[in-house]
């Protein structure tokens, strides 16, 4: 069976053929539009940004001129604890209990080391003993001891300075809480002194005597094996300089801090003359949240005989807030704000110092920026200082609260 062809005229060929070119030429045309950019397209798309005007509030107050010195957090107070080391290395000690080490925690009661088995105790105390006590003695030291025993907890009902029952108890009480005995002495240290004998005639032989009792054994406190440090005697140990088994010499064994850490500035004259006791003083740096206050602890001058021509002070500053021990040897910005003069300027407009400018004719101008403008206007200096302006509006156009130009972005 044959196929069955359709046959098209030739005017619906023609319309067709019409239809085609159109549709492609319209198809060329959105193409060539989409990837054809005329000059100005091309330089509308590629210009910058608008440029952004940055202002700045003007304020009102004064001008203090700051002084900016680096510092070193450093430990706080040292004490250094020796043994017994004899005279001149003749019966010295044995380290006979490791010290404790580097770092760790100390406070009141706790034992440094053993020197030949006996303790080395720590006591809260500002000034250490320098001779050994026992029943009977009296004196400020003896108020001192008695003084750190009852801070830590041991009752004291002796009269203030003397070394009696109570005190002698309260030691005895100390050592055995440690594990360890007590020491001591028969020898009172008031009465070392000896009576001299009467002397003897050739003719009579002097009556015999009958032989004295031994006196009886006391308690004692000795200096080798009581430490004193000050704060409460709560710290750490920052250095050991001997190991178990070591002879003990007249070299410290360990030194501990009982106070937190402190703030070195070395400084020339001229800077130490900078820093006044009424100025404000503020620290601050890494390991330091925000600023901290600080106060002048102490100005250690330079040693004599230095050969610098300007030898350099050693300026001690004690933070007002207690910096953590992991802050030690950090470096810290000290802020020093002179006190306030009385001919200090009074109160005034403060803008930024880059909001400041100079006019064709050289005076002194600032940009507003208000709503809709901006615009010059002139005012006069007063002073300057920490990246702050005081100025004075000659024509009263800039006041507080106003935005000023300080740049561009």
């Amino acid at each position: 069976m044959g196929r069955l062809r359709r046959k098209f005229s030739p005017t619906a060929v023609l319309a067709v053929c019409i239809g085609g070119s159109l549709l492609l030429s319209f198809g060329l045309g959105v193409a060539a539009a989409t990837l054809i950019r005329s000059p100005q397209q091309l330089l509308a798309e590629t210009a910058p940004p608008e440029k952004t005007q940055l202002t700045s509030e003007v304020t009102v107050g004064t001008i203090t001129q700051s002084v900016l010195f680096p510092g070193t957090i450093i430990t706080g107070n040292s004490i250094e604890v020796t043994g017994d080391a004899g005279f001149e290395g003749l019966g010295a000690g044995i380290i006979t209990r490791e010290p404790i080490a580097v770092g760790a925690s100390v406070g009141p009661g706790s034992v440094l080391f053993e020197d030949s088995d006996r303790p080395v105790i720590l006591l809260p105390g500002e000034v250490p003993m320098f001779r050994n006590l026992t029943s009977g003695d009296s004196g400020a030291d003896v108020a001192r001891l008695q003084t750190a025993l009852e801070q830590m907890g041991y009752s004291i009902f002796d009269e203030a300075g003397s070394f009696g029952p109570s005190t002698e108890l309260a030691i005895q009480e100390l050592y055995l809480a440690l594990g360890y005995a007590a020491p001591m002495t028969t020898l009172p240290s008031a009465e070392l002194a000896r009576t001299p004998a009467p002397p003897v005639t050739p003719q009579a032989a002097p009556p015999a005597s009958p032989t004295p009792e031994p006196p009886p054994a006391t308690v004692a406190a000795r200096v080798s094996e009581l430490a004193f440090a000050p704060h409460g005697a709560a710290g750490r140990v920052t250095s050991v300089n001997a190991n178990l088994g070591d002879a003990v010499s007249a070299d410290p064994v360990l030194s501990i801090t009982t106070a937190p850490p402190s703030i070195l500035l070395l400084l020339t004259h001229a800077e130490a003359s900078l820093v006044d006791p009424d100025s404000r003083i503020e620290i601050t740096g890494a390991g330091i949240s925000g600023r901290l206050n600080a106060s002048i602890d102490r100005i250690e001058p330079s040693s004599e005989g230095e050969e610098t021509a300007d030898p350099m002070v050693r300026m001690v500053l004690a933070p007002s807030e207690p910096l953590a021990p992991e802050t030690v040897s950090t470096r810290v910005q000290i802020i020093v704000t002179p006190r306030e003069d009385t001919g200090a300027p009074e109160a005034g407009l403060l803008v930024p110092l880059s909001a400041v400018h100079s006019s064709p004719n050289g005076e002194s101008a600032v940009t507003l920026v208000e709503s809709d403008r901006t615009r010059r206007t002139p005012v006069q200096i007063v002073g300057s200082g920490d990246g702050l302006v005081q100025i004075i509006s000659e024509d009263g156009a800039v006041t507080e609260g106003a935005h000023v130009l300080v740049g561009v972005s």
